[in-house]
This record gives C-alpha cells, structure tokens and sequence, in this order.
C-alpha cells in the first residue's frame, strides 16, 4: 500500500458535480424508488404478463357517454368507441372490429415481451462473460504480482 508523507491536496471534481448538479430533482421524492427485481424475477414476471395476453376474456366495457359496449376500433384516434360514438364523432375515421384489433395489440405485446426477455437472457449472459473476464484478469494480476515481488532490486 502507498503511504504518503504529508496528506496530498484533494480539489473538487467540478466534471462529477456538473454531472450531479444536473441531475439533481428540483423536488426530492418523499421515497426513493427502489428497484428490487432480479433478471430472473423479471423474465418470470414477463412469462406471467403473456400467459395472462393469451388468455380469452369476455370484453363487456362501455361506452362512459352513451352506455353502450365498446365494440370498434377507431384506427385514427386509437380507441375503443361504441357504434353511436361513430356515427357522431368519428364518421370520417377508419374503424375495425375492437376483438380483431386487441388480437393484433396482444400479439404485438406477446412479441415485444419475448424480445424483452432475450434481452434479459443476453445481458445475464454478458455479465456472466464480464465476471469471468474480471476473474481471468485478477489471477493474472495476481500471477504479476507475485513475480514482481519476488524480484530482487
């Protein structure tokens, strides 16, 4: 270990504290967030979400103005709209069955889940390869050291 004989000067690290002044909040959360949830926790959670996607549900929600189901797709205003809401506000906009369109929006979220979870996969794999790097790289230092030490000056 290096020992100094007198306490060296430290100076302020202004690059660090622009850095943390700009990403201070103006407000602190009354709570930090705490995120607890390991990789495989994770794509659990995401094996959970699509096997719920592919689940059939009976969809009965209405319409808050006119009291009736939801059975459209406004493609132009991506949302659910009974059959009044079309002939009155949205007569000039492309609409498709509701239960075709949430089909195509579950299979679309079913194929970014699976791609989320690869990702998990493919940086589990990564920090695996980096903790052997660093493992190989310590016994080298270590081999280094050792043979420094026993040299003679």
């Amino acid at each position: 270990m290096r020992q100094f004989v007198q306490r060296p000067e430290l100076a302020m690290n202004h690059v660090l504290d622009t850095l943390s002044n700009t990403l201070r909040l103006e407000e602190p959360h009354p709570e930090p967030a705490k995120i607890s949830i390991t990789p495989r926790k994770m794509a659990g959670k995401f094996t959970a979400i699509a096997e719920d996607l592919a689940q059939p549900r009976d969809v009965n929600i209405l319409c808050d103005k006119h009291g009736q189901p939801l059975s459209l797709f406004c493609l132009d205003d991506k949302a659910l709209v009974c059959a009044q809401c079309v002939s009155l506000g949205h007569k000039t906009h492309k609409t498709t069955p509701a239960e075709e369109q949430i089909s195509q929006i579950k299979q679309r979220l079913l194929k970014e889940l699976l791609a989320r979870k690869n990702n998990v996969c493919t940086v589990k794999t990564e920090i695996l390869k980096a903790k052997n790097t660093m493992e190989s790289f310590k016994m080298s230092l270590s081999a280094v050291l050792y043979l420094c030490s026993s040299l003679d000056y």
